[in-house]
């Protein structure tokens, strides 16, 4: 049976929301979906929710969602590149991601 969970961390003052979902004695990937404010929430998470079902066998899930996009919260100042990397870091950090796992990008999550 499909249960995808989601879930909600602050990290420095903003509410960071991720989905996770599959076995979680398998290999991790973290998905990190693009940063677009076109997107509706609706289409946005219904997306992730087909990358968790269609990995949900072979691998533990966990999809990310940027400060400022969908339902994490807006940072008080306009970020910049490095901003969303410190981010990535310290949720990787606080949810005790460790190595090795597998990381799936779209859009600018490649030079995040």
């Amino acid at each position: 049976m499909l249960n995808i969970i989601d879930r909600k961390i602050n990290i420095d003052g903003l509410d960071i929301y991720y989905q996770i979902g599959g076995n979680e004695n398998k290999p991790v990937i973290l998905w990190l979906d693009e940063l677009s404010v076109s997107s509706k929430l609706e289409l946005r998470t219904s997306k992730s929710t087909k990358l968790l079902t269609t990995f949900f066998n072979d691998f533990n899930m966990i999809a990310f969602e940027y400060p400022s996009f969908m339902r994490s919260s807006l940072p008080a100042i306009k970020w910049n590149l490095d901003n969303y990397v410190e981010i990535l870091d310290k949720f990787i950090t606080r949810i005790n991601l460790k190595s090795p796992f597998l990381l799936m990008d779209h859009s600018i999550g490649t030079k995040i």
